[in-house]
């Protein structure tokens, strides 16, 4: 079905009747309308229209699942309802799209104050962003509208999402003895939001809630809200709904993973059904690792995560004296046995690097970020900045960083920024049991190239600053051995480009990986107080200290219950994280040219 319903039906046809002047348009299939959309087949029929499965041929086939699609990127298949041609039926349906229009804007409003304001923002209701932005996922989707003249009159005719069937075909299939409770309250829970996004929000009554009106999601497009709601725990339900529809209905439910075995053994029972209990007792056992696996996160990932934190943080391989003292220099360039710290060196074999939207980063964001004050009662977005060698030019960097990011375009931060951001969205990538490759989303980050005109003076020096200091505290150090690639004469100071990264605190180390192993030359340095010879603690955790760092985890690892003293901006034993090209240091005189250059 479409996005939007008025008791069409798929049941019977409707007829050569209403096929008249003022009435339905003869749709044939693979025929083109609006020079765009083609006709795959019927979906059904209803008073004032009939309803058409369509292709949109401006969209780009993708081998991506539909799961795996993102905000930025529009599905190939819509829903193409053709209103009939009288005039109070046109009438009717230029009111609808009047209130579709109305709920399309508000729900980009919504995901504009998601990503100029954040997803803990809160409105005059005290509703958070995100919490917004997910409402609106559960009114009808608007994409088109345009009027099509045939041989029965001028017909107006909307475009829609695709949906599964209505609400009613469900509690039919269920022979209206009740749908599996979970699901109801699943279905429930949807429509609430709905329409407290309809109400609050657009200002719109519905007027007609019946179950006709109502749609269902296939499961594939499920798995683009589970950032709000773990869908996992639904999966019988799900499965429960697919089976009576197709004439099953689920006659195991409440059924124990003892008493399916003993069915699937019990000689009596039929091949079918015992195909259908196999795979019950499937789902119920992957219910169950999923329970185990999630009380076992839940008591470990804290620990977990500190520890992964504190393995870069604290000193490896190189001794104080053998450092000269230089405790920043043996923390950061010493050569470990650490698997942990080699990730770099793997990340491009097993990751797939895919577009996000803005909305949906923010929102992902939002959702660890809340995730992290519930259980661990601290802020769980993290903020790093990084410079990077300018080559030739501001522009030139963005096209090399596109490049680098596997073709990802950025667009712009608003429009009264220079600045440029790319929405990103990281998966891992597993041989699958076919042969195929499985993926599944590991980390969602941004990067934000800063605009000349959005770095102020202070930042600017700031990091001019921090070059000096890396020079002194790397370049001229002993213990580091010049690369390989490095020049003989001493550089002059190159110009650089300030990028910041902005992604979940549990994905730490996910996302710098990553990036250590895509940007050239960039190294993600940890630092704390009163390690480097000459001391960056000045500049570092200085009055611009926010703007370098905000990794929230990191900075509580090392306050250790430390009270600030008057005029301090960190706790007296915080750390700091940044990102640097070594490509800018100068005693290295790195050559031109984005090629690696590793230490």
């Amino acid at each position: 079905g479409s996005d939007s319903a008025e008791d069409y039906t798929d049941d019977e046809d409707e007829g050569e009747d209403g096929y008249k002047p003022g009435g339905y348009h003869p749709v044939k299939v693979g025929e083109v309308y609006n020079q765009r959309y083609v006709v795959i087949k019927k979906l059904g029929w209803g008073h004032f229209s009939t309803v058409w499965m369509v292709k949109d041929r401006r969209v780009v086939a993708s081998p991506m699942k539909p799961s795996a699609i993102g905000k930025d990127q529009q599905p190939p298949f819509f829903a193409l309802k053709v209103q009939k041609s009288a005039e109070h039926y046109t009438e009717a349906a230029m009111d609808e799209v009047e209130l579709l229009d109305c709920i399309a804007q508000e729900r980009k409003r919504c995901e504009g104050t998601l990503v100029s304001q954040g997803p803990m923002n809160r409105d005059s209701d005290r509703v958070r962003a995100i919490d917004n932005v997910d409402h609106s996922r559960y009114v009808a989707t608007l994409y088109d509208s345009f009027f099509h003249n045939g041989p029965h009159g001028r017909h107006m005719s909307m475009v829609f999402g695709m949906l599964g069937c209505n609400l009613l075909s469900v509690i039919k299939a269920f022979n209206y003895r009740g749908i599996p409770l979970p699901a109801v309250k699943r279905m429930i829970k949807g429509i609430c939001k709905g329409l407290d996004f309809l109400h609050r929000k657009c200002q719109i009554i519905h007027t007609d809630l019946k179950p006709e009106n109502i749609l269902l999601q296939f499961p594939d497009q499920m798995g683009a809200s589970t950032i709000f709601d773990d869908s996992n725990d639904h999966a019988d339900d799900e499965d429960d709904i697919i089976n009576a529809l197709n004439g099953h209905p689920a006659q195991q439910e409440g059924m124990s993973i003892e008493e399916l075995e003993a069915a699937i053994k019990n000689s009596k029972t039929p091949a079918a059904e015992k195909k259908r209990l196999k795979n019950r007792l499937k789902k119920k056992r992957q219910k169950e690792r999923r329970k185990l696996a999630n009380a076992a996160e839940d008591d470990d990932e804290d620990g977990e995560t500190e520890n992964l934190i504190r393995k870069s943080l604290n000193t490896n391989g190189i001794s104080k004296s053998d450092a000269g003292g230089n405790k920043f220099v043996a923390r950061n360039f010493a050569i470990s046995d650490n698997p942990d710290e080699h990730m770099a060196g793997i990340m491009n074999e097993s990751v797939v690097l895919t577009v996000a939207g803005k909305a949906e980063v923010e929102a992902h964001l939002g959702a660890c970020g809340s995730l992290m004050k519930r259980q661990h009662r601290v802020e769980g977005i993290a903020e790093v900045t990084f410079l990077m060698r300018v080559e030739e030019s501001e522009e030139a960097m963005s096209a090399q960083m596109s490049k680098v990011l596997d073709g990802i375009k950025w667009t712009q931060s608003d429009e009264s920024s220079t600045s440029k951001v790319w929405s990103c969205k990281l998966a891992t990538q597993t041989p699958g049991s076919a042969g195929a490759s499985d993926k599944a989303v590991k980390a969602m980050f941004s990067i934000t190239q800063k605009g000349k005109a959005d770095v102020s003076a202070d930042v600017r020096n700031t990091w001019a600053n921090i070059s000096r200091l890396m020079d002194s505290n790397v370049g001229e150090n002993k213990l580091i051995e010049t690369p390989a690639s490095a020049g003989r004469a001493k550089a002059e100071t190159s110009a650089f480009s300030v990028f910041t990264v902005r992604f979940s605190v549990l994905s730490t180390m996910v996302v710098l990986g990553f990036l250590e192993s895509r940007l050239p030359g960039v190294m993600f340095c940890t630092y704390r107080r009163d390690e480097g010879s000459p001391p960056m603690d000045s500049i570092v955790f200085g009055p611009q200290t926010q703007s370098i760092c905000r990794h929230p985890l990191a900075l509580r690892l090392k306050e250790n219950g430390a009270k600030l003293k008057a005029g301090e901006n960190t706790a007296p034993l915080a750390s700091s994280i940044f990102g640097y090209d070594l490509r800018l240091v100068r005693q290295f005189s790195a050559p031109s040219g984005p090629t690696s250059f590793g230490l």
